[in-house]
């Protein structure tokens, strides 16, 4: 299954409240425009790089940064972990939304072409909407912060 913030989701959304979103909705997601750099990222639970990023991104100050969250572990999987590890972490601030599919990796690669398919995926777009930078491997807290300076210019 599949997290993702999404626009015009509720600003401080919880675990309970996730919504299901399906591939062409999560490609959809990516390419808004907004008024904010936006971060969506892909993870999954059995990803450890993958969790290490989310603390990190968890962090980031919404002041003018969007922060989009997409998890792709099964559904059963999602129940068993992703739920619970978001729960323990009290997890506010970023919307989270699950991607329905019966194969997230084969079915949301179809629909966002650029994706390899390999975790975490991550991108930063300018709040025109256009791709300003794009990660496969974890990001430390440095990281994000630089690659948001960057696509603020």
């Amino acid at each position: 299954m599949v997290f993702l913030a999404m626009l015009g989701a509720c600003a401080n959304p919880t675990v309970s409240e996730i919504e299901t979103l399906s591939p062409a909705e999560v490609v959809g997601l990516a390419r808004s425009a907004t008024d904010q750099v936006h971060v969506v990222s892909l993870w999954a639970t059995w990803c450890v790089p993958c969790l290490d990023e989310i603390e990190v991104l968890r962090t980031i100050e919404p002041k003018d940064v969007r922060v989009d969250i997409v998890n792709i572990d099964t559904s059963d999987a999602f129940e068993r972990r992703a739920r619970p590890w978001l729960e323990q972490r009290d997890w506010k601030g970023t919307g989270l939304y699950r991607l329905t599919a019966r194969d997230p990796i084969s079915e949301l690669s179809k629909a966002w072409s650029q994706w390899s398919g390999r975790l975490p995926y991550t991108v930063f777009l300018r709040p025109q909407g256009d791709v300003c930078e794009e990660y496969s491997h974890a990001l430390t807290r440095a990281d994000v912060t630089e690659a948001i300076e960057r696509c603020r210019q």
